[in-house]
This record gives C-alpha cells, sequence and structure tokens, in this order.
C-alpha cells in the first residue's frame, strides 16, 4: 500500500468513528432529555452501536477499496 492509500483509509474509517462517537456520547449525556423518537435509540444504545459500527466500517471499506 502506498503512503496516500493509507491516508485514505485513516480518513475513510477515521470520520465516521468519530461521528457516531460523539453521537453516542451525546446520548449518553442527554438521553433524559430527547424527544421520544430518540428515547428509543437510547434505549437499545447497545444494538444501534453494533449496527452503526458495522455499516460504518462495512461502508468505508468499501469506498476505499473501490476507490483504489
Amino acid at each position: 500500500m502506498t503512503r496516500a492509500s493509507w491516508h485514505d483509509l485513516v480518513i475513510a474509517l477515521g470520520v465516521p468513528l468519530l461521528l457516531l462517537l460523539a453521537g453516542v456520547l451525546a446520548l449518553e449525556r442527554w438521553g433524559a432529555s430527547l424527544p421520544p423518537w430518540l428515547r428509543w435509540v437510547h434505549r437499545y444504545r447497545g444494538r444501534l452501536w453494533n449496527g452503526g459500527m458495522g455499516l460504518l466500517i462495512g461502508l468505508s471499506l468499501l469506498r476505499w477499496w473501490l476507490q483504489r
């Protein structure tokens, strides 16, 4: 792998992971004051985290692979 492809891979995985982490931290902090449709997400955060991580990593890797 070249240096540029490693850089692209880090960006493709790092940015979505940071956004997901920020979302989870926001749910943890403000879970009680969320609107009802977001409280459901707070109750099932384990499934949301696992599903979101799988989707983000899988789609990021697919995007990186297709751009090579």
